[in-house]
């Protein structure tokens, strides 16, 4: 009766310290660099910002006007720096680099120039009335 006792107990010991030993390894193993799983992870908010576009506060038409000679008066002058920069510089590496820094800035600000008719148009279809707020 007693050595059936102890078997039952060192077979049971056993079984517990393989289950032990088991649930240390899977601890010890490295886990996944990303805890996304199939993209449930919420995704950062700049690319939310990026989807929806330049932001433009609410200003007036005569405020969003003025914005806009501004940034076309601007983009005149990057068009003639572009220019004189093939020109100067020619089409070496110097020159295309300066001209490639140009041409992202014209990009850009050819966006915001957008953003601003878009926020103008906007602006022009706004029906004012008693119940708005005076801006």
């Amino acid at each position: 009766m007693q050595i059936g006792r102890c078997f039952r107990l060192s077979f049971l010991l056993s079984a517990v310290f393989l289950c032990l030993l088991i649930v240390a390894m899977a601890a010890a193993a490295s886990a996944p660099a990303s805890a996304s799983f199939h993209g449930l992870e919420q995704p950062p908010a700049e690319n939310l910002l990026k989807r929806a576009g330049p932001i433009v506060p609410q200003k007036s038409i005569e405020e969003l006007v003025a914005i806009l000679v501004a940034k076309e008066q601007e983009q005149q002058i990057n068009m003639q720096l572009r220019v004189v920069i093939k020109n100067g510089l020619g089409d070496g590496p110097e020159g295309q680099s300066a001209l490639k820094g140009l041409y992202e800035d014209m990009e850009q600000k050819y966006q915001e120039i957008l953003a601003v008719r878009e926020a103008i148009r906007r602006a022009r279809t706004r029906l004012p009335g008693p119940s708005l707020p005076p801006s």
